[in-house]
């Protein structure tokens, strides 16, 4: 059953990845919290340069990856034309912290998608599908992460 959730997640990066590229300046991506890295791969199959970083180990593609300490990017300065930080920042600790290195790393956008809700009952329910879904995804490794860091 493993991977019908990949094919699903694969079609849900291409469609993230043909979202985001009209906002993607320049060829050099840095995919920040990456996960299984389906949106870079398909930014990578649109002429992107994609390196993946995150705090856990999920890749599932062949793009380069970096394993991170959710503190500070190992990149240098202005090293990316952009940086991607899709459905990442609710799960950080500090996204002002996530925020201000990705803006270091990058030379010219960082782009962000992220859930919002309304009402107290649309964020309980985007909070337990997050951390379902998660937990599937990642067999336990995304929750044991977020619990070792402390967000949330």
């Amino acid at each position: 059953m493993p991977w019908v959730l990949d094919r699903l997640m694969r079609r849900r990066g291409r469609s993230k990845a043909r979202q985001l590229l009209a906002h993607v300046r320049g060829r050099r991506v840095l995919d920040l919290g990456c996960a299984e890295g389906f949106v870079a791969d398909a930014l990578s199959k649109n002429g992107c340069d994609c390196i993946l970083a995150d705090v856990i180990k999920a890749n599932k593609t062949s793009l380069p990856f970096v394993l991170y300490d959710g503190d500070r990017i190992p990149f240098n300065d202005d090293q990316f034309d952009t940086v991607v930080l899709s459905l990442v920042l609710h799960h950080c600790r500090n996204p002002l912290r996530v925020l201000r290195e990705a803006a270091r790393v990058s030379r010219h956008r960082v782009v962000i998608t992220e859930s919002t809700f309304e009402t107290g009952r649309d964020r309980a329910r985007l909070e337990f599908l997050d951390r379902h879904s998660n937990r599937l995804r990642s067999r336990g490794l995304m929750q044991a992460q977020e619990e070792y860091l402390d967000f949330k």
